[in-house]
């Protein structure tokens, strides 16, 4: 499963790095033609991409402002680009991310109430979302709500 790069250069590597007899195996077939004009079949696999949606709750305290509330998002948006092929999404990744806005934590700007996740389109949960080998999370959407 390959990320990136034109369907042409992957199969270029893929046939620089075989071993000779090896197949090739995946859902795309790129015609690679070797140096003597020998045409090959490469094949290979793209991830699926999982939308991801995060709803952050919080509380305001006396020092929070609108801000904060942006860099939680700009955090939460970094970690799941982080993520890799087949690379779950944590709950405990996403809440120890968000966290990273508190400037003190001995007076928080903010009381993080609950995190809850899901595939675009189901049910949000606190559990964490499994993805398999060959897909990879990619954020929809974050949203942060004021709660009392």
């Amino acid at each position: 499963v390959v990320e990136g790069g034109t369907d042409d250069a992957i199969a270029n590597q893929i046939f620089s790095r075989k071993g000779p007899g090896c197949g090739t195996y995946g859902s795309l077939s790129v015609m690679y033609m070797q140096s003597d004009g020998t045409q090959n079949v490469v094949r290979f696999s793209r991830p699926t991409y999982i939308p991801i949606v995060v709803n952050i709750n919080i509380k305001e305290n006396s020092t929070y402002t609108s801000s904060i509330g942006d860099n939680i998002k700009s955090y939460i948006t970094s970690y799941m680009s982080a993520l890799n092929i087949g690379d779950d999404v944590s709950i405990t990744g996403l809440v120890a991310t968000a966290l990273q806005a508190l400037s003190d934590t001995h007076s928080p700007s903010f009381s993080l109430q609950s995190i809850q996740i899901s595939i675009s389109g189901e049910s949000p949960s606190s559990s964490d979302i499994p993805i398999s080998y060959n897909k990879i999370a990619n954020l929809y959407a974050v949203t942060i709500n004021i709660v009392s």
